[in-house]
């Protein structure tokens, strides 16, 4: 390959991830999550081959969770933007330099020593070190987030363990039967893929290395549930017992409800309701890939609207929110996402914990979980909740990731799993 064929090509593939990266820029401009529009991206380039499309991602979500600081580096230009989140966020999945990347990472006129330095820095030192090549810049670790965030985190949660945790992409969790996680961790192994088995909650197996699901579940020979740490403790918490009836209330593509319907066994029931009949149909097809017949799908709007004719020995209601527990996986969510949207989901949160109440039975349990980490949606809910509903009271649970008793509300810090964060609380009804 003479050194202009080279050339063209590299000047190409920045072309497609900067065109990607443009498309995708403005449908979260217009409120739409990054994930799902490049999926609807590459399915309308479809020549995009599976190496551009790692890279286009990588970009993406580089230019997504630095924009905070390459917004000041580079204020007039996408090109020199990405080349300075490329700087300070390596492609993991790259084992050897890609090309295409170092001539981006070119742009910001870094040394190769001072890229080196840049990458491998914690974000104080990050900081530090782009002062020192931008002086006219004042760059802190808080800029990488919005400026309301400080005041919407809990009180008890620390600001700057927060933002290190949102700035680095977490691990893929997977939940396996705990029989077979041996058999798992040993095809992992032997597929070089670094992983670790999480030391107390059963079946929960982080993977470190991209990987792609289909050659996975090829070597692996049938489906592997993905499903994050805190999603899965929050299954864990729920702790039903066998034969109960469960109703799983905001159960999108029902992750939790597959391991409800496991507690319970065969001779309990959950009802899994969603207000969209796609996710309910996603859930559909899991069930039946794990022979759990004892789940029902039900399009219902748990808001205003309950099973028919049914009380329950416990409901989970892993509500809508903000979402900012989903920052270090979504990092354009924290650039859609403001103050406003708090009191908005604050709101459908009270009115779901306040619907679905009755529907518990006399001694049976009621779980609340949400994928954020703010006051408003998570003690400020619960606090309304038991003042309005004094048949409820918090019900201590063994916590799943730490061994500890839990009096009733626990955050679950993104840096943990490290995974999501989430917010979980129990109540139990009073049986008389």
């Amino acid at each position: 390959m003479t050194a202009d064929t080279a050339t063209h090509r590299l000047i190409r593939q920045r072309d497609v991830a900067l065109s990607v990266l443009a498309e995708v820029s403005a449908a979260v401009a217009a409120g739409q999550p990054a994930d799902a529009t490049l999926a609807r991206v590459f399915n309308q380039h479809p020549m995009l081959g599976s190496r551009d499309r790692r890279r286009c991602a990588h970009v993406l979500f580089a230019q997504f969770r630095w924009l905070g600081w390459t917004t000041h580096l580079a204020p007039s230009s996408l090109l020199h933007q990405v080349a300075w989140s490329l700087a300070l966020e390596p492609d993991p999945a790259s084992a050897a330099p890609d090309p295409a990347v170092t001539a981006w990472r070119a742009e910001t006129g870094l040394t190769e020593a001072e890229s080196i330095a840049l990458a491998r820095a914690d974000l104080a030192t990050k900081a530090a070190l782009l002062r020192q090549h931008a002086p006219e810049t004042h760059l802190a670790p808080a800029d990488l987030l919005p400026a309301w965030t400080a005041d919407a985190l809990d009180p008890g949660l620390d600001l700057a363990t927060f933002i290190t945790a949102v700035q680095s992409r977490p691990p893929t969790w997977v939940w396996i039967e705990p029989y077979r996680r041996a058999a798992f961790a040993a095809m992992l192994t032997a597929q070089r893929l670094d992983h670790h088995l999480h030391p107390l909650l059963p079946g929960a197996v982080a993977i470190a290395t991209p990987f792609q699901r289909q050659l996975l579940e090829r070597a692996w020979g049938g489906p592997i549930q993905i499903q994050d740490i805190g999603s899965q403790a929050v299954a864990a918490i729920c702790a039903a017992r066998p034969g109960e009836s469960w109703w799983d209330a905001c159960s999108g593509a029902g992750g939790k409800t597959l391991h409800l319907a496991r507690q319970v066994g065969t001779s309990g029931s959950v009802i899994a309701t969603d207000i969209r009949p796609t996710v309910l149909a996603n859930l559909q097809r899991r069930a039946a890939e794990n022979r759990l017949t004892q789940i029902t799908a039900l399009p219902l709007d748990s808001a205003n609207d309950v099973p028919p004719g049914r009380i329950f020995d416990g409901v989970l209601v892993d509500a809508p929110c903000s979402g900012l527990g989903t920052w270090p996986r979504n990092p354009d969510a924290r650039w859609r996402t403001g103050p406003d949207d708090l009191a908005r989901h604050a709101e459908t949160q009270r009115r779901l914990l306040h619907h679905v109440a009755p529907r518990v039975k006399a001694g049976g349990r009621l779980v609340y979980a949400l994928c954020t980490l703010t006051r408003l949606e998570a003690h400020a809910v619960t606090a309304w909740f038991l003042e309005r509903h004094p048949e409820f009271a918090p019900d201590p649970f063994i916590d799943p990731l730490r061994g500890v008793t839990i009096d009733g509300e626990r955050f679950i810090h993104p840096g943990e799993g490290p995974g999501d964060g989430m917010f979980v609380a129990a109540f139990r009804r009073d049986p008389t």
